[in-house]
């Protein structure tokens, strides 16, 4: 949490994911050193659709981040 630029914002996002099990996360996470992570998470569902919580997984994407905010030069 000490590496991310709003772990305030992120436990909100977690809390709220995790009581709300279908819902899809496209969220962002920026870390203080500028690298941006993209979570991947999967619900844990077990016998009569009960709700585990969820598995996350990150990515990271900063590079792609960057080529999509500097201009195309031609």
């Amino acid at each position: 949490m000490d590496m991310m630029k709003d772990p305030e914002r992120f436990i909100e996002r977690v809390l709220y994911l995790n009581s709300h099990s279908d819902e899809v996360s496209r969220d962002e996470i920026e870390l203080k050193d500028g690298t941006i992570l993209e979570p991947i998470l999967g619900s844990v569902v077990g016998k009569g659709n009960k709700n585990y919580g969820r598995i996350w997984t990150f990515r990271d994407v900063t590079e792609r981040k960057r080529a999509e905010d500097t201009p195309a030069a031609f």
